[in-house]
């Protein structure tokens, strides 16, 4: 079986879905595990893991959407906890003879990223970086 981990960019946008699609489509996993990121204030699914969640969709491919578990606005603990969940649960498939791939998607700013695709490498699970630009007015100045 091979299996893929998604975490990446808050973002939507083109650029962010066809980077997505397009490493999924390349690995071609026969399963997805992704971070399941909520906006804010919609509530709904956003970035790399709605990208994710929809191709999953489009083509048949079971996932496991990990969304974590928060406490409260400001809190960054949850995220990184629910990455190690993530990793741990790859470094168990990657045991039990599954092959098991790591897909980052950051953007300058993507802490939460930039923790979970760490956290695949120190666990020595082969990580696919690909980094997302977007031009400042797409993303507003902040």
């Amino acid at each position: 079986m091979k299996v893929a981990i998604v975490t990446g960019i808050r973002e939507d946008g083109d650029a962010v879905k066809d980077a997505v699609w397009q490493a999924l489509h390349e690995f071609g996993p026969d399963l997805v595990i992704h971070g399941d990121c909520r906006n804010v204030r919609t509530k709904q699914c956003c970035g790399a893991d709605r990208y994710a969640h929809e191709w999953c969709q489009e083509t048949g491919t079971p996932e496991l959407p990990m969304p974590a578990q928060w406490k409260g606005s400001g809190d960054y603990a949850s995220g990184k906890e629910r990455n190690s969940h993530m990793v741990t649960i790859g470094v168990s498939m990657r045991a039990c003879g599954h092959a098991v791939r790591g897909f980052a998607f950051p953007s300058p700013r993507s802490r939460g990223t930039y923790d979970c695709g760490g956290k695949l490498e120190k666990a020595r699970l082969p990580t696919v970086w690909r980094r997302v630009l977007f031009p400042s007015a797409a993303l507003g100045e902040r």
